[in-house]
């Protein structure tokens, strides 16, 4: 059909929801990953290939290269940081999945930046949200779409959820914007509250996210940013672990492992209170 422009001009409408995500960083013509046709086409490639390089440590990075090894390809995994999952700041995790991973066959390559020979080369190196309608329509931009605790810009009837939005966090109070389905789910069914006249609906937990590689998986609650110690209780080697960060003693965020429900929520209550 072809590329269309549309601006906020051309929509007639009373309430209008920028749901407009983001689009991967290119890196020369390695694969990415972000829509169905690209895991198809990834799929595709992985049939016919022996060998792969991955480029990039956090969650695409990280769980296609478990996946393709599990394939049976032989990968090399290049990380410009020094630590897989480096953006955690959790070092206790990084050294388990490193273990983790060389254990399963992965030529791990921390601080890399020379891109061996493959069969196959995917990217994970990072998304730009698609923010180009909404700086258009004359709306604050910042790291995303500027917008409050209710998804609410500062024009009338329009709204921005998902990736493209920055949002404001009233447990940390702050905006932030996330990159993590968890998220824009939570985000589109609370606009959907607000929407059918819910007045009470607004943005009103605490972060969470997780990864899983090779059959494990692990989460991270809150936000890290401004922590001043962190304590750990546990072995992110083993089944159970639990990494709190702290800000004068009140635990503002985690990365975990093996919890179970119950102890999940109230790690939750736990950074709630100590964000307050």
């Amino acid at each position: 059909l072809g590329e269309q422009v549309v601006s906020l001009d051309d929509v007639q409408a009373d309430t209008v929801v920028l749901a407009t995500g983001a689009r991967p960083r290119p890196l020369g013509d390695a694969l990415q990953l972000r829509t169905l046709d690209d895991a198809l086409e990834l799929r595709k490639r992985a049939e016919s290939s022996r060998t792969a390089t991955v480029v990039g440590g956090g969650f695409i990075g990280c769980e296609v290269t478990a996946s393709l090894t599990l394939r049976g390809l032989q990968v090399a995994h290049v990380v410009r940081e020094d630590a897989l999952f480096a953006a955690l700041e959790c070092p206790p995790l990084s050294e388990a999945l490193h273990d983790r991973y060389r254990g399963h066959g992965v030529d791990l390559r921390l601080g890399g930046s020379e891109l061996p020979a493959a069969d196959l080369v995917v990217a994970g190196v990072g998304v730009e949200p698609n923010v180009e309608l909404a700086r258009d329509a004359g709306l604050e931009v910042r790291s995303g779409v500027v917008v409050d605790e209710r998804f609410r810009t500062a024009q009338d009837g329009v709204y921005a959820i998902g990736d493209v939005a920055e949002f404001f966090d009233p447990i940390y109070r702050k905006h932030r914007r996330i990159e993590h389905w968890s998220s824009a789910a939570y985000h589109g069914t609370t606009l959907g509250k607000i929407l059918a006249g819910d007045e009470d609906a607004r943005y009103d937990i605490v972060s969470a996210f997780f990864s899983e590689q090779f059959g494990r998986s692990f989460k991270s609650f809150g936000d890290t940013a401004g922590h001043d110690s962190t304590e750990l209780d546990g072995d992110f080697h083993d089944e159970r672990a639990v990494y709190r960060f702290r800000s004068g003693g009140e635990t503002i965020a985690a990365v975990l492992t093996g919890l179970d429900d119950e102890e999940e929520s109230a790690l939750k209550d736990e950074i709630r209170a100590g964000a307050a």
